[in-house]
Order: C-alpha cells, then sequence, then structure tokens
C-alpha cells in the first residue's frame, strides 16, 4: 500500500464471524477501510472463502484524479486516471502459477538485498516499510478487537 499511497494515517476494520479455507489456511474474512496522510482512500479485503483459483485479497486506492485497484501478486492491476479519461490494465501471463509469482517475488526480494549489502548500499527496501506494514497490520487487529477506528501513529507509534 505504501507504495502507491504513502504512509496510513486512519484505518477501521471489519471481521466475518465464520472461519473459512482449508485446513493449512483457515481464516475469517477481513475487510478494512483506511484514509492515507496525503488525503487518498482505499480498501483492502482479503479472504480464503473463494476456491485457490481466485485473488485471495483486493486493494483499492482512491485519488482526486483517479483510482488503482490490485488483486493478488499475480492477480491484474489496474490504473483508471480521470484527467486522461483512461484505464489502463496490467495483467501476468496465465501460463505462471500464483506460487511461481510468489516464488519468483521472493527470489528477485532477497537478491536485490544481498546485492545491496555487496555494495555497501542501502537497501532496495527500507526497514522502515517493514515497519509501517507491521503498524497496519497490528492497527487491523486492533481495530477488529476494539470496534473502532485506529489512528495509526498514535496507537502505534513507531519514532
Amino acid at each position: 500500500m505504501h507504495d502507491f499511497a504513502g504512509p496510513l494515517e486512519q484505518i477501521s476494520a471489519l471481521q466475518g464471524p465464520t472461519e473459512h479455507g482449508v485446513s493449512f489456511l483457515r481464516a475469517r474474512d477481513i475487510t478494512a477501510a483506511f484514509c492515507t496522510r496525503d488525503g487518498a482512500t482505499g480498501t483492502l479485503i482479503g479472504t480464503t472463502t473463494l476456491a485457490w483459483d481466485y485473488p485471495l485479497f483486493e486493494l483499492t486506492l482512491n485519488y482526486e484524479g483517479g483510482r488503482v485497484r490490485m488483486q493478488d501478486l499475480d492477480g491484474d492491476l489496474e490504473v483508471m486516471d480521470d484527467r486522461r479519461m483512461e484505464v489502463e490494465r496490467y495483467h501476468i501471463y496465465g501460463a505462471r502459477s500464483r506460487w511461481d509469482q510468489y516464488n519468483s517475488s521472493f527470489v528477485k526480494s532477497v537478491k536485490a538485498y544481498l546485492d545491496s549489502i555487496r555494495r555497501q548500499q542501502d537497501p532496495p527496501v527500507p526497514g522502515l516499510y517493514g515497519l509501517l506494514e507491521l503498524q497496519v497490520e497490528a492497527g487491523i487487529k486492533r481495530s477488529i478487537a476494539q470496534g473502532r477506528p485506529v489512528l495509526l501513529d498514535e496507537d502505534f507509534p513507531l519514532l
């Protein structure tokens, strides 16, 4: 989310009452609405209700001049640009499996990180990004548990 919208400011989440999925992956459906520090809004939906062939999550970001929507790591990416009156869709070639895509992404990430160490450069993804993701996850859990919106910097300050 942070690559597309910047840091989140507030998040409000709900959780379905029933666990779904298979033995190795059982979870309740979750939906979250959020606002970014820059005023964009969005939603995140996670599910194990659908068949494994379908997206397990969907992220939508709404901006002043458009919308970005993505489904899973291997799903479609859609960019709606109101100013140009265009919609762009990106899709990974269908012959690759979800697991191939996740594996490829993980391998590329590890190689890039190790390469940055060898070159004595900053990592391609700063550690702060990992903390921001954990902050969002903690905010979702707290919002569900307490039934209220969570201001991330107040409830989970990073500095």
